[in-house]
């Protein structure tokens, strides 16, 4: 008999005993190890055989598992914690894609102006450092999308040739600035295009913000059945994350708040069709703008409870860690800076918008709790690497 069926032999052998046997919730694990091991001893790598599809229970969660993770009040730091990264294997949380799918994922980011196209620059360097040492076995992109009005061509220090040396994709889109009349706001719809990426999943970071791990495992991530879409629960709103739906939104149902700072997507021209009703319209009693934050809560979260609500270290505030803000004597339970996947800043403006010696008043150790500090320095050092014209000078 040769190693080939041998190995089919102990594959099928123990694949009954996990379904004969009375007990097989408890030993189908170590089955499925033994089975993977097997394979591994005769040269089968069982995560790159049509094996895989028989390992892998399923691909999804159940569809009332949309707010699993969501806590409530000031102890979410200790209830809530990222996926386990390294353990691609966990089907509670994971899923293989089939062979036959050719999974291709991306980071994106959606780019207005030099300023954040600057910051994006940082974001992918840093996460391809994050990313150096990773085993993730698909290929993924890192993808800037922006319109033909944000002018970004001609910034300093060329940062588009830099982005694309660096390995980076650009696509460009109609613009959508016409729909708000909002000037802060005016190119918060622009995201939305990420929807219409050509990739099986993307992570949508806003580019005032900077990941801190490596997020490869959200790609993989189990979504409940029928949804497409994941973010962050915005915990710093009104009652620690959680609304009662007013007349504007949801009246009368009480749903725990999403943040848009971070966005896991299946993108598809369908997920595109369900925002674009919202462009340009107003909110029926207050008359305000529909923003893109605004239009994934009305669509996706309170009405059709159509997303899923990661924890909040996938969409945290520095503002958590500033020992003056309440926002820290809130959250400060359990609150562990490593555990940060991805960082927005919303502390006092953005960090392009002073200098290093300003910034190690603002953010210095006995201010910031945690390691949080040297980040803030770091990530401005590297900016100032990248695109030194556009920000306040290096001193101090």
């Amino acid at each position: 008999m040769d190693n080939k069926a041998i190995v089919i032999f102990v594959y099928i052998l123990t694949s009954l005993c996990a379904n004969i046997l009375p007990f097989n919730l408890i030993i189908s694990n170590d089955l499925r190890s033994f089975q993977n091991l097997t394979m591994l001893w005769f040269g089968y790598d069982s995560y790159s055989s049509s094996t895989k599809k028989h390992l892998v229970k399923s691909r999804t969660r159940p569809r009332n598992e949309t707010r699993t993770f969501a806590k409530n009040g000031t102890n979410i730091n200790c209830e809530q914690s990222p996926f386990p990264a390294h353990d691609l294997q966990n089907d509670e949380f994971f899923f293989v894609p089939s062979p036959d799918e050719n999974p291709h994922f991306a980071y994106a980011w959606y780019i207005s102006e030099a300023h954040y196209l600057c910051s994006a620059l940082v974001s992918m360097k840093r996460l391809k450092a994050l990313r150096a040492e990773s085993k993730f076995p698909y290929p993924v992109d890192f993808v800037m999308v922006h319109t033909k009005e944000d002018r970004i061509d001609n910034t300093p220090h060329n940062l588009v040739k830099q982005w694309e040396t660096e390995g980076g994709i650009r696509v460009s889109f109609p613009s959508l600035r016409g729909f708000i009349t909002n000037s802060y706001y005016k190119t918060s719809l622009q995201k939305f295009h990420i929807f219409l990426l050509n990739y099986t999943r993307v992570i949508s970071m806003d580019a005032d913000g900077v990941a801190l791990n490596n997020m490869d495992h959200l790609f993989l991530l189990k979504l409940p059945q029928g949804v497409r879409m994941a973010a962050p629960q915005g915990y710093w709103f009104n009652n620690e994350g959680f609304i009662t739906g007013d007349d504007d939104t949801c009246k009368g149902v009480n749903f725990p708040l999403i943040t848009s700072i971070l966005l896991l997507i299946e993108p598809s021209k369908e997920l595109y069709s369900r925002v674009v009703p919202y462009f340009g319209k107003t909110r029926p009693v207050s008359k305000l703008e529909y923003f893109d934050m605004d239009i994934i809560q009305s669509e996706f979260n309170c009405k059709t409870n159509d997303i899923m609500v990661l924890p909040k270290m996938y969409g945290t505030l520095d503002s958590d860690f500033y020992k003056t803000f309440k926002i820290f004597q809130n959250y400060r339970k359990c609150l562990d800076f490593s555990q940060v996947q991805y960082l927005h800043f919303s502390h006092q403006g953005k960090p392009w918008t002073r200098g290093l010696s300003q910034v190690r008043r603002q953010y210095g150790s006995s201010n910031l709790h945690s390691n949080a500090s040297s980040m803030f320095v770091q990530w401005f050092r590297d900016a100032h690497m990248v695109c030194p014209n556009l920000l306040p000078e290096l001193s101090g």
